[in-house]
């Protein structure tokens, strides 16, 4: 929420110059993403598309990882039964630089 001239408004409310404003925030707030389609500047688009593509790759990264313990787990196998040197093995022949890149991949 915020408020415009000490009243309460939304957030997409257009603003006039010389106007004060007062973003009202929640500890936990997170932006969201229909925010991009009414910010005006550019930067405040770009910080928030930003924001999004990283939580987004924390939380493939998240799934990726529990699909691939689960996958091991089919073969009584876990993640840390395996050795460093076999992980550097197939992220080498995967093509890429380390784990939260494969379980990104895995997770996406």
């Amino acid at each position: 929420a915020a408020k415009v001239d000490r009243r309460l408004t939304p957030l997409r409310t257009v603003l006039r110059n010389g106007q004060t404003v007062e973003i009202i925030t929640a500890k936990g707030a997170m932006p969201n993403p229909s925010w991009v389609n009414f910010v005006v500047t550019a930067k405040a688009r770009s910080a928030i598309r930003h924001y999004l593509k990283s939580l987004r790759r924390t939380e493939a990264i998240a799934l990726g990882q529990r699909l691939l313990n689960q996958a091991l787990g089919e073969f009584r196998v876990s993640l840390d039964d395996v050795t460093p040197e076999a992980q550097a093995a197939v992220l080498g022949e995967l093509g890429m630089k380390d784990l939260d890149e494969l379980y990104e991949n895995i997770g996406l």
